[in-house]
């Protein structure tokens, strides 16, 4: 079903690609590979919000039905042109510059899927604390079809937060069972597309093959550009990339206009705060391709407002509960409403703290040595750094930029400027503690939008330079193998390591045993066995190996109130009759109950609580008819329910 899932993704891509583009009459004149390329990341958009549309409309989110969306034009078309297809395959009768570098950039997708991919599939458990719960928004969304959450449910990246994400993981476990797998691998698939939406971005940017080439080698060397870390901002610069790409090519085609809308939305309904950062970041190409061009750029408008139309079949009906969530995290809506101005005071200070420049969770002062050296044990969310000879490149970049600024500086050559521009508004905020700025933006989470120009400097740069001895063409081949080496060894070989190691953190929410203890079950259970947990957030943790609990129903949540004083019969009745297939306990239950059905009795303390746990381990022990143990470690147990 894997295989099978993998094939299902690109037809859903690249069919709702295709379609729009047929539907819209874009005139075409690129070449078959980036012509498909790009449906796949445009149809990755239309995905998006065609997901959000049929939600809203309340059509479940079946698989077949995006299937059958994504073909109805794709049929029509073969029906209707099936006296002129042909089969044939045509390979071209000479091997052009263009096919070879199309060649190289599939070497650098296959190197970065199989970077991403077999570094996170090297281990049996999810990574740090938010991917667990990543992994449950896409079990929801699989199970339930639809992207609608009661809001005092335990789903924290799910209504009101932007869907995108969840939506695609959860299409895909449809057809692919395996949980864990299905996230992982889509997560390292998405990344590494994105890397050929990059190469199209800076080709159209720059009109250079060479430049675009360069600067996609140096993205995937750099470590300061997205790990395999499962979460929403592995999606973000992926859609920033075919953004730019839509806005270059309206001049050729102002249909494109409606293609950037697209996408604009789907960039709205896939992170709340990035989406502000890269609305910058798209203003500021706005802005200075007005100055340069002196053309007020209509179209690029047009499609900012068509996005944010399109977004509000998401945000029209969730604004409310996301100024909730952000105001005071858990709180139903009847009680946020009863709070009136008091949660618009906790929301502004929300706001404040979102946008303080020491926000986001690794933000910190960075030096010189953060930039210029890398790292072989980086962050695993956001790893930092870029490496001594990019950087040096990069100095070598702007010394040639700044030495021909009247050459460089042409109208043809405003790209430069919005790079540049791009690069200072992006270095700035990654070092809002460093210039203890006013604002910021979650500094640690600006490393890889950074990346962004900086690759696309570095590339210019490392064309400048080879360019130098293009004379000789055995010197300008060895010239590009000793930057390939040399990039590879101070930045790639750290990239490469980092993203591989199988020794990556499950969270502190976690002990040694607990996880093994999940692994076990993992590696010994029946794939979606049924696993019930007295703590309802520790039960989410089973989700994330290859089990199943539904978390966010409302009739579990109410019986897990106050669970510990239930008579261990009423709960093997409960979860008999809602077909769980084994109880666990593990030491996080502790915190978890406590949170989930504790949280306002002073009595329930952690202490008294473990000891309440271990009697109702011990009483259902001592019931081999209706428990039978099965596995136990220092901080797991087991019981099959019989």
């Amino acid at each position: 079903m894997n295989i099978l899932t993998i094939i299902l993704f690109f037809v859903y891509m690249w069919g709702f690609g295709y379609s729009l583009s047929h539907l819209l009459k874009i005139k075409d004149e690129r070449d078959s590979f980036e012509k498909n390329i790009m449906h796949i990341g445009i149809g990755l958009c239309t995905f998006i919000v065609v997901g959000v549309i049929i939600n809203t409309l309340k059509v479940p989110l079946y698989w077949w039905v995006f299937l059958i969306l994504s073909l109805l034009t794709v049929a029509y078309t073969l029906y209707a042109r099936r006296k002129k297809i042909s089969f044939k395959l045509q390979f071209p009768k000479k091997i052009s510059k263009k096919h070879i570098i199309y060649f190289i950039l599939l070497i650098l997708f296959a190197f970065n899927l199989y970077t991403y991919a077999s570094g996170s599939l090297a281990y049996s458990y999810m990574e740090d604390d938010d991917p667990w719960v990543y992994v449950r928004e896409m079990k929801y969304v699989a199970t339930e079809k639809t992207l609608d959450v009661d809001y005092f449910r335990q789903v924290n990246y799910l209504d009101p937060y932007p869907p995108a994400y969840a939506m695609i993981m959860g299409v895909m476990h449809q057809t692919s069972p395996d949980a864990q797998w299905t996230i992982k691998f889509f997560n390292a698939l998405i990344i590494a597309l994105g890397f050929l939406f990059f190469f199209f971005m800076v080709k159209a940017l720059t009109k250079s093959s060479s430049v675009a080439l360069a600067s996609t080698f140096i993205i995937s060397m750099i470590p300061a550009y997205l790990s395999h870390f499962v979460w929403s901002h592995s999606l973000i610069p992926g859609l920033f990339f075919i953004l730019i790409y839509c806005y270059e090519m309206i001049p050729k085609d102002t249909k494109f206009t409606y293609v950037a809308g697209i996408v604009t939305a789907a960039i709205l309904l896939t992170h709340p705060f990035q989406a502000i950062k890269l609305g910058i970041m798209a203003a500021l190409y706005f802005i200075v391709r007005w100055i340069y061009t002196k053309k007020f750029q209509k179209q690029v408008a047009l499609s900012a407002v068509y996005g944010i139309i399109l977004s509000l079949f998401w945000w029209a009906f969730k604004y409310k509960r996301m100024i909730q969530m952000q105001a005071r995290p858990g709180t139903t809506i009847e009680g946020a409403a009863s709070a009136g101005s008091s949660v618009l005071s906790q929301f502004g200070s929300s706001i404040m703290r979102t946008f303080s420049p020491t926000g986001g969770s690794a933000t910190r002062v960075y030096t010189f040595a953060d930039f210029f050296y890398t790292q072989k044990n980086n962050m695993i969310n956001q790893p930092i750094g870029w490496g001594i000879v990019v950087s040096i490149l990069l100095v070598i970049a702007l010394i040639f930029i700044i030495a021909k600024y009247k050459k460089v500086f042409k109208e043809k050559n405003y790209w430069l400027i919005v790079v540049l521009v791009w690069f200072t508004f992006t270095f700035i905020f990654v070092n809002s503690m460093t210039f203890n700025l006013p604002i910021g933006f979650g500094a640690f989470r600006m490393w890889m939008l950074l990346a962004i120009p900086f690759s696309i400097l570095v590339g210019f740069g490392f064309v400048t330079v080879t360019n130098i001895f293009k004379k000789s063409k055995v010197v300008w081949i060895l010239v590009i193998l000793v930057l390939i080496g040399s990039i590879f060894a101070t930045s790639g070989y750290a990239k490469y390591y980092h993203n591989t190691n199988p020794n990556w953190p499950p969270g502190g929410r976690l002990t040694p045993d607990e996880v093994s203890g999940l692994v076990w079950m993992k590696d010994n259970l029946p794939l979606n066995s049924g696993v019930f947990m007295y703590g309802d957030r520790s039960n989410r943790f089973v989700l994330g190996v290859n089990m199943d609990a539904c978390v966010w129903c409302e009739d579990e949540l109410e019986f897990k109130q106050g669970i510990l004083e239930k008579d261990i019969r009423d709960v093997y009745k409960f979860i008999k009759e809602k077909g769980y297939d084994y109880l666990a306990f593990t030491y996080s239950d502790i915190k978890s109950i406590k949170s989930d059905s504790y949280s306002e009795n002073d009595e329930f303390t952690t202490d008294v609580i473990g000891k309440l746990i271990t009697e109702r381990i011990n009483e259902a022990a001592a019931l081999p008819i209706r428990f039978m143990l099965v596995h136990q470690t220092n901080g797991f147990i087991l019981f099959r329910v019989v």
